[in-house]
C-alpha cells in the first residue's frame, strides 16, 4: 500500500513537472512563435513589395525594351538616309567639280576671245589712224591739184596773148588742167571713201569697245561663279564630311542601342526570374506560417493534455 502511495505521489510530481515544463515550452514556443509569425510577416510584406516592385519593373523593362527597339530602328533609318544625302552629296559635289572645269575652260576661252578683241580693237584703231594719214595727204594732193588747176588756167590765158606762138602751151596746160581737175575729183572721191570708211572704223571702234565691256563683264562675272563654284563645292565637301561623320556616329548609336536592349532584354529576364522567385518565396513563407500555427496549435493540445493528466491524477489521488 505504501508503495502504490509512493507511486502515485512520484506520478503526481512527474505529472508536475512535465506540466510545468510543458506550459513554459509551451510559453516559450508561443512567444517565439509569436515573433516568428510577426517577422514571417513583415519577410511576406517585403517579398510582397520586391514582387510588386520587379513586376512594375519588368513592365518598365519591357516598355524600355520597346522604345529602345523603335530608338533603333529609327537611328538604323537615320544612318541609311545619311548615307543615302552623303552619297547624293558626293555626286552633286563630283557634277560641280565638272561644271567648275567647264567654267574654267569658258573662262580661258573668255579670256582668249577678250585678248582676241582688244587686238582687233587696236588694229581697227591703227587703220583710223591710217585712214586719218590718208585723208591728210588726200588734202595735200587736192590741194596740189587746185593749185595745178590755177597754174593751168593762167599758163592758157598767157598762151592766148602769146597768139601762134603759145597754142602748144595752150594744149599742154588745157591737159595739165584735166588732169589737175580729175585728180581733185579722185582725191574728193577717194576723201569721201576714206570718210565712210572712217565712219565704218568709228563704228567697229565703238562695237568693239562695247564688246570689249560686256567680255569684259561677263569674264567677271564667270570669274566670280567660278569663285562661287568653289565656294560652293568646298561647303559641299564640308557637308559630306559632317554627313559622313553623322551617318558614323549614327551606325555606331544603332549598334550601341542594340547593345543596351540586349542588356535590357537579360535584365527583363532576370526581373522576371526574381518576380517569380519571389512568388515562391512568398508561397513558402505562407506555409512556413501555416505550420507555425499548427505547432502553435499543438503545443496549446499539449498543455491541455497536461492539465487534463494533472486533473486525472488528482481525481485518482481523491
Amino acid at each position: 500500500m505504501k508503495s502504490f502511495e509512493e507511486m502515485i505521489t512520484n506520478t503526481t510530481m512527474i505529472v508536475n513537472s512535465m506540466k510545468s515544463s510543458s506550459l513554459e515550452s509551451s510559453s516559450d514556443i508561443e512567444h517565439k512563435i509569436k515573433e516568428m509569425d510577426t517577422s514571417t510577416q513583415y519577410i511576406v510584406n517585403g517579398i510582397q513589395q520586391v514582387s510588386g516592385a520587379a513586376e512594375v519593373q519588368l513592365h518598365r523593362s519591357e516598355e524600355s525594351s520597346r522604345v529602345i527597339e523603335e530608338m533603333t530602328i529609327g537611328i538604323q533609318r537615320i544612318a541609311k538616309a545619311s548615307s543615302e544625302v552623303s552619297e547624293q552629296t558626293n555626286h552633286v559635289s563630283t557634277r560641280m567639280s565638272i561644271g567648275n572645269q567647264d567654267i574654267n575652260e569658258l573662262s580661258n576661252q573668255i579670256l582668249q576671245v577678250k585678248d582676241v578683241m582688244l587686238q582687233t580693237s587696236s588694229r581697227i584703231k591703227n587703220l583710223d589712224e591710217q585712214a586719218n594719214e590718208i585723208v591728210n595727204i588726200v588734202h595735200v594732193i587736192t590741194g596740189i591739184a587746185e593749185q595745178t588747176n590755177l597754174l593751168s588756167l593762167n599758163v592758157a590765158i598767157e598762151a592766148a596773148r602769146a597768139g601762134e606762138q603759145g597754142k602748144g602751151f595752150a594744149v599742154v596746160s588745157n591737159e595739165v588742167r584735166k588732169l589737175a581737175v580729175g585728180t581733185k575729183e579722185s582725191a574728193i572721191h577717194i576723201q569721201e571713201s576714206l570718210l565712210h570708211f572712217k565712219s565704218i572704223i568709228n563704228e567697229s571702234v565703238k562695237m568693239m569697245e562695247t564688246g570689249t565691256n560686256e567680255v569684259e563683264e561677263g569674264t567677271k562675272f564667270v570669274l566670280n561663279t567660278r569663285e562661287t563654284f568653289k565656294q560652293t563645292i568646298k561647303s559641299f565637301e564640308h557637308v559630306s564630311d559632317q554627313i559622313q561623320e553623322i551617318s558614323a556616329i549614327t551606325e555606331q548609336m544603332a549598334a550601341s542601342s542594340q547593345e543596351i536592349n540586349a542588356s535590357i532584354e537579360d535584365f527583363a529576364g532576370l526581373t522576371r526570374e526574381t518576380a517569380v522567385a519571389s512568388k515562391q518565396v512568398a508561397q513558402s513563407t505562407d506555409q512556413q506560417a501555416k505550420s507555425m500555427e499548427d505547432i502553435s496549435f499543438s503545443t496549446s493540445s499539449m498543455v491541455k493534455l497536461a492539465n487534463d493528466l494533472e486533473t486525472s491524477v488528482e481525481r485518482f489521488n481523491a
